[in-house]
């Protein structure tokens, strides 16, 4: 089946974001993320991030624009407009305390919403996920210059569940799992050129330009490398690593109901369920639905924050927040 226009865009969109559109270093994107929190500073990026904690927020917010009982001004964010800045909020060097700062100030703003408004709420929705993340993805934490073999293989379970096989990225494709390694790795490699096109997005450091011109190639030398490793494992995974990164810790199953909810979200579907605290008494099995879960625990305590029910510390206390 030839895939749509849509489709096709779709299908390089996630590659794009993964080989480094945000990781690379855009930097008016990254310190508008930052200065959308207190203290959220992002100068320390790692050369490349992991894709599975972007897709977890973006599959955060759609849950919450597509389920109901969320404040007014939450669902007027427009957040599925804002997946991107959501997606974003992992670069932010920031712990609960500012966290919880940036949302204070933004329940002050609710009587006269504005586009900073709409803006902060996605990235600090955005944070809940990949502070899941972190906390049961990734628990030993993430390398900041090279992916991991746990990273990849993940990435690219996700990719598979979520984008080939339920047809996000066009027509499903269930023999999307047997490519040659090096179409795959041809898929990546576009990836890089389309993330490398972007670059006239950078700011360069007028200071020294032959030091800056020197971190863009290096950047450039680990992408390529990182479409190699994606691409090989795409096409042609060892099945003890698979085993023990996919299969084991069962990292993603399309069955959950709040991953069944994302992929709801994400085609344009009726969601399995409308009430959002529906989703925090089910029994989850695997990881990305559990960070799914826990994500949406902390947004909807933040949104009894904004709606004024509580004072904020039920929401601090789950994020260890001082």
């Amino acid at each position: 089946m030839k895939r749509s226009k849509l489709g096709r865009r779709l299908f390089l969109q996630a590659p794009v974001m993964l080989m480094g559109g945000l990781a690379g270093g855009l930097a008016n994107e990254l310190r508008a993320v930052a200065n959308l929190v207190p203290g959220g500073g992002a100068a320390d990026v790692p050369l490349a991030a992991n894709l599975v904690p972007m897709a977890l927020a973006e599959d955060g917010v759609g849950i919450i624009s597509a389920s109901s009982g969320w404040h007014a001004q939450v669902v007027a964010a427009g957040l599925p407009k804002l997946r991107d800045l959501a997606a974003s909020a992992g670069v932010l060097r920031v712990g609960p305390d500012g966290i919880f700062e940036a949302l204070s100030r933004a329940r002050t703003e609710l009587t006269k919403p504005s586009e900073s408004s709409g803006q902060r709420l996605a990235v600090i929705f955005g944070w809940f996920f990949h502070r899941a993340a972190r906390e049961l993805i990734y628990p030993e934490g993430q390398p900041e210059a090279r992916l991991s073999d746990k990273q990849i293989y993940q990435d690219v379970a996700l990719l598979k569940a979520i984008y080939v096989q339920q047809g996000v990225w066009g027509a499903r494709s269930k023999t999307a799992n047997a490519p040659r390694v090096s179409d795959a790795q041809a898929l990546f490699a576009a990836a890089v050129q389309r993330s490398f096109i972007r670059l006239h997005t950078l700011e360069p450091d007028g200071d020294d330009v032959r030091a800056w011109i020197g971190r863009v190639l290096l950047w450039r030398r680990e992408v390529d490398l990182l479409a190699e490793r994606y691409g090989k494992v795409y096409a042609s995974p060892s099945p003890s690593v698979w085993r023990k990164f996919v299969t084991a810790p069962a990292f993603i199953d399309t069955k959950d109901v709040p991953v069944e909810a994302a992929l709801a979200a994400r085609l344009g579907r009726a969601a399995p369920l409308r009430e959002p605290r529906d989703f925090l008494s089910i029994e989850v099995k695997s990881l990305y639905g559990q960070a799914l879960q826990r994500g949406l625990t902390w947004a909807w305590e933040a949104n009894a924050f904004l709606v004024g029910k509580n004072n904020g510390a039920n929401l601090q206390t789950l994020l260890g927040a001082a």
